[in-house]
């Protein structure tokens, strides 16, 4: 095709309108890349700089200048550090885990895996990424290690992970409670039939433009904007169980000693 007549022109700016949406999400993804190994690379040369001084009695300009001379020249295990939070910053990072390795393992099986798990280690690196920042933390190989093995600053950015993700969670099943958030469906069928004619969404975000929330389950203010919370991984995934929680909460017959028991 001549790309310079009406047909390739066409066809070109066809090609160019199909590969947009790659191109754009290209673009953010090197964005954050380079957002997280730059961060990665100030908070690596800090750290080495600070320690070196602190061991050697230098005064704060000397810090500053070790600090400026590994930033223009990063010996390689800052540069391995910064391109690991580049990685993990974007999820892309490798798994370490065995749930994650039995998954990938998975996904290699001809036809039967590509087609039941097209996709394995963003996916798995978002699970990941939000149970560390739960109490669920340890159960993530890369938290353990941190926090039993390498010690240090990675323990305590884990640690720091995890309390602050458990407090945020605490945040969340608030905002849950007084119905900004929408976990799982009614369990009865008439009850969740109903609440999806009534427009409510499994696992949204309610943003009310006018009417009021009720914070009753399965309740959609008139005029609200209803965002699935698929859009908000990983921090989507944190919402949802608080939600789901939340709801089981309000519906437990709290008279009733084995559903006491149960919640407790």
């Amino acid at each position: 095709i001549n790309p310079e007549n009406t047909v390739g022109r066409a066809v070109e700016g066809l090609g160019a309108l199909t590969r947009a949406p790659g191109e754009l999400l290209q673009i953010e993804d090197d964005f954050f890349k380079t957002y997280g190994y730059l961060s990665e690379l100030y908070a690596q040369a800090r750290r080495t700089a600070v320690r070196e001084g602190r061991d050697n009695g230098w005064d704060n300009p000397t810090i500053l200048r070790r600090q400026q001379e590994l930033l223009d020249n990063p010996p390689k295990e800052i540069r391995l550090a910064a391109s690991d939070a580049a990685l993990y910053n974007t999820f892309q990072n490798k798994s370490t885990g065995s749930i994650s390795k039995s998954v990938e393992m998975f996904s290699k099986i001809p036809l039967i895996g590509f087609l039941t798990l097209p996709f394995v280690k963003t996916p798995m690196n978002i699970l990941r990424y939000s149970f560390e920042r739960t109490p669920a933390a340890f159960a993530v190989k890369e938290f353990r290690d941190a926090v039993f093995k390498r010690g240090g600053a990675d323990r305590d950015i884990a640690l720091a992970r995890m309390s602050v993700g458990t407090m945020s969670m605490l945040a969340m099943f608030d905002l849950a409670d007084d119905g900004w958030v929408i976990g799982q469906l009614s369990t009865d069928a008439g009850e969740r039939e109903a609440e999806l004619r009534s427009g409510v969404l499994q696992d949204s975000l309610v943003i009310p433009l006018g009417g009021e929330i009720s914070g009753e389950p399965g309740h959609i203010p008139e005029n609200a904007i209803v965002v699935r919370l698929s859009r908000l991984d990983p921090i989507g995934l944190q919402l949802s169980m608080m939600a789901t929680l939340s709801r089981a909460f309000k519906e437990m017959d709290w008279s009733d000693e084995d559903d006491a028991n149960e919640a407790a």
